[in-house]
């Protein structure tokens, strides 16, 4: 099918990058489903080895994500824009992600046993898969 897409809609037509975009917006949500599940096993963790020995594929999965969506944002605007894009970008992440996350999780801690309140992390990383999954309403009412 990909082969297909590439003879009928060559290189640089609009068809060929939406589905790139796609492509690299299923990585990023690949990412987040592996790391979902890494992320709760280090929480669960009996011992601090096993602890180490999951939280290094949980943060390779995590930053999974980085470089297909940094693909996407600076295919998205104009080349004078790109550089504004990506500080956007990064400063949306502190903003919405880890400026808030910490007194959440504590603010959480009070009112909950800790583990259950860090289970919100991995509840929410297995959500960032679905938001960055394409949806094929979206991909069909494009093309």
């Amino acid at each position: 099918d990909r082969m297909r897409a590439r003879i009928v809609f060559p290189v640089g037509s609009e068809e060929h990058d939406r589905e790139e975009v796609r492509t690299l917006l299923r990585l990023c949500g690949i990412g987040s489903f592996i790391a979902a599940p890494l992320a709760v096993a280090c929480f669960l963790s009996p011992t601090a080895n096993t602890f180490y020995g999951l939280v290094f594929p949980c943060e390779v999965a995590l930053f999974l994500s980085t470089s297909p969506i940094n693909a996407v944002i600076l295919r998205s605007v104009p080349t004078h824009y790109r550089a504004s894009a990506m500080a956007l970008s990064i400063f949306s992440i502190h903003a919405f992600g880890d400026f808030w996350s910490p007194a959440i999780v504590g603010f959480l801690g009070d009112r909950m046993p800790m583990y259950l309140a860090m289970m919100t992390l991995p509840a929410l990383l297995f959500a960032s898969a679905l938001l960055w999954w394409p949806r094929a309403a979206e991909s069909h009412a494009r093309g």
